[in-house]
């Protein structure tokens, strides 16, 4: 037996752990747990659960208890023996290692104990089965997934008020009497009670259901979710007294807690931000709150990579997509001052100015070299340079001309001349009339190169994001280029994730800045805005799911649920609710569609009317100078020299 200094240090442990509350009533030393056929009820309850590994914890005193369960128990169910001392360091070891398994299927079919000693010893195993759990079972692996048969060697009422594993038997005996009970634990409106099962001289468990909390899920549990605000996903809700979310993230969380009966909490993390890795392999913000089993939970969607995967679980994705950039619309320069020469790209007009005068010069040369001269003829050749050239740009300016070549080799190639000149001037109208009708969104940079390797746009990125943490530590030169100007806007951003993410609006809407966001936010900020566009390549493909502390049975356990949420397409139900459509403003690439004409559309117009203008005084004052004011000059100065 225990000496009395170790039973008091026992009952002021499970205390302290359990809350449990100890009643002693008039308790004998005799042996009360193997009268009649105890050992068999505990016998039939191992084969009815079909338990493939029991661990009976026991007392010296009751080897022969244990030695009749043991000949009773079918040999396919394996036995381990352990005693009060070694219990825990026994269940440490064991539980370490179904987690790593992460199959729950095995840990409701592994932890099963029976405990035949005295009320103290099972307070105590209990007591250190919570301790342990909490320590190393992510504070459910015994909860909800091990059964505990208790069948204690006094006559002593144990009274639970506080204790959190779910399945619990007790079978008792009153020492001067046949009557039996068996009582399994249940919840009640002040904490736990035992609920009778049965009771009398016999016990039948055919027609019971011995652990009925297996059907009520986590049985009522609190979990503590951890979220930041990340649209459409998890919204959240200001000016309430306390942290509340909405959308996509919390219709999937009010799912999961009608299906597995828990209710649930959101936390944020103190530091406010998603999570990066220090120096010293911890992580900030989410990721370090589930590091460091503070939640139980995180709902909004994370991206896996190898590094997040070390520190939490991830369970079946709710979420796929992309990483894309958005930028603030901008109308296309050429419309406005270039729309004229806009229509072709420079290599044309140069290439159309070199045949113009190549045709010209031709024209001199078969003018020159024709071998049948004529007075006609020789007329021409005098001035077969200017009308060479005349007829080669009236062509391509639909202009009648007032030459005409009178031999056969000119008339060819201005026929020729005439046909090019044709198709390019149908070519060129059709692309004025596009330009000056069609409304088209300036596109800054077409992929993640042209984006790097520009110097117009700043590129910003929230800090602790897959698609931030992937650019960091990728090794590829461009997204080296794009990190650089990342951290350098991130100087300028403030550390707050609420506050970077309304820094980061605000730089987008005061244009010049390329956000790098997932295509699930874009389509959120874009939903009711006309002026933003995003690039039309996509990057960085992802799937994301909830997450949980690393090696969690709740993310096994919730895996099948997801899964069948997604098949069924429930999430594509709740994103439809939570993302307005969007208008055609709001594409996800350029915005091109037929526009009224502006007074700006036309200043190229204006501009060339107002240089031909220009021009033409210019010409006038020249030639009015030439013809008038010129001879006027020269017959007074002759005038004024006198005879002589």
């Amino acid at each position: 037996m225990f000496s009395l200094l170790f039973l008091s240090t026992l009952a002021q442990t499970a205390a302290s752990q359990t809350s449990m509350v100890l009643t002693t009533k008039d308790s004998s030393p005799d042996d009360v747990m193997c009268k009649d056929s105890t050992i068999p009820i505990v016998s039939n309850i191992i084969t009815r659960e079909d338990m493939e590994t029991v661990f009976i914890i026991y007392e010296d005193e009751q080897d022969a208890c244990v030695n009749s369960l043991i000949d009773s128990i079918s040999h396919h169910t394996k036995i381990q023996y352990t005693q009060q001392d070694a219990l825990g360091k026994q269940l440490t070891s064991v539980i370490s290692e179904l987690v790593l398994k992460e199959n729950i299927d095995i840990m409701r079919r592994t932890l099963n104990f029976v405990m035949l000693c005295s009320a103290q010893c099972i307070q105590y195993a209990l007591a250190t089965g919570h301790e342990v759990d909490v320590k190393v079972g992510r504070k459910s692996v015994l909860r909800h997934f091990s059964k505990w048969i208790a069948l204690s060697s006094d006559d002593t009422s144990i009274l639970v008020q506080h204790q959190t594993f779910d399945n619990i038997v007790l079978l008792s005996q009153s020492k001067n009497s046949t009557k039996k009970e068996l009582s399994t634990l249940m919840w009640a409106a002040g904490g736990r009670r035992w609920d009778v099962l049965d009771s009398g001289s016999t016990i039948s468990i055919s027609n019971i259901t011995l652990f009925p909390n297996m059907a009520f899920g986590l049985n009522g549990r609190k979990l503590l979710v951890v979220s930041l605000e990340w649209k459409p996903y998890s919204v959240k809700v200001r000016d309430t007294g306390n942290i509340s979310y909405t959308g996509i993230s919390d219709e999937f969380m009010e799912h999961l807690s009608v299906r597995f009966n828990f209710s649930y909490q959101y936390v944020e993390p103190a530091d406010g931000q998603w999570g990066e890795k220090m120096d010293n392999g911890s992580y900030t913000g989410i990721v370090g709150t589930l590091q460091r089993e503070e939640a139980d939970i995180c709902s909004v969607p994370y991206a896996y990579n190898v590094e997040r995967a070390k520190v939490m679980q991830f369970t079946y994705f709710m979420h796929s997509g992309s990483t894309t950039v958005m930028y603030k619309k901008s109308e296309d320069a050429n419309k406005t001052w270039k729309v004229l020469i806009a229509c072709f790209k420079w290599e044309v007009y140069i290439v159309g100015g070199i045949v113009l005068s190549v045709v010209g010069l031709m024209h001199i040369f078969l003018v020159r070299t024709t071998p049948y001269p004529s007075k006609i003829l020789e007329a021409e050749r005098k001035s077969s340079l200017i009308a060479g050239f005349t007829m080669s740009i009236t062509a391509p300016l639909a202009q009648s001309s007032t030459h005409s070549p009178v031999f056969d080799s000119g008339r060819m190639l201005f026929s020729f001349w005439w046909l090019f000149c044709l198709v390019m001037a149908a070519v060129y109208r059709g692309n004025l009339m596009a330009f000056l009708t069609v409304s088209r969104t300036f596109v800054p940079f077409r992929s993640i190169e042209e984006l790097a390797n520009q110097d117009v746009y700043d590129v910003g990125s929230t800090a602790g994001t897959y698609h931030s943490l992937a650019i960091q530590t990728s090794n590829q030169t461009v997204m080296k280029k794009l990190w650089k100007k990342i951290e350098k806007t991130r100087q300028e951003s403030p550390a707050n994730r609420d506050a970077e993410h309304q820094f980061q609006l605000q730089r987008l809407h005061e244009g010049y800045y390329a956000l790098i966001e997932t295509s699930t936010l874009a389509d959120n900020i874009m939903s009711d805005t006309c002026s933003l566009a995003r690039m039309r390549e996509g990057f960085l493909p992802s799937t994301g799911g909830m997450t949980f502390p690393v090696y969690s049975p709740l993310a096994r356990l919730f895996y099948l649920e997801l899964m069948t949420v997604m098949e069924a397409g429930l999430e594509r139900k709740w994103y439809s609710k939570w993302v307005p459509s969007q208008d055609s403003c709001s594409d996800d690439s350029i915005a091109v569609g037929v526009s009224a004409l502006r007074i700006q559309d036309y200043y190229s117009a204006l501009a060339a009317c107002v240089v031909g203008i220009g021009a033409a005084l210019l010409v006038l004052l020249g030639e009015t100078y030439i013809s008038e004011l010129l001879p006027r000059t020269e017959s007074k100065r002759s005038r004024d020299k006198g005879p002589g």
